[in-house]
């Protein structure tokens, strides 16, 4: 799902980027853990 952002704006996720996707994705998805 990550990616999928990353593609649709035609270039590469940053580290940061995916850890900043990362914590606002588990927080809307507390029981998701990945």
């Amino acid at each position: 799902m990550q990616n999928a952002a990353a593609l649709g704006r035609g270039w590469p996720i940053t580290r940061t980027e995916a850890e900043a996707l990362r914590l606002t994705f588990n927080k809307r998805h507390p029981k998701v853990i990945r």
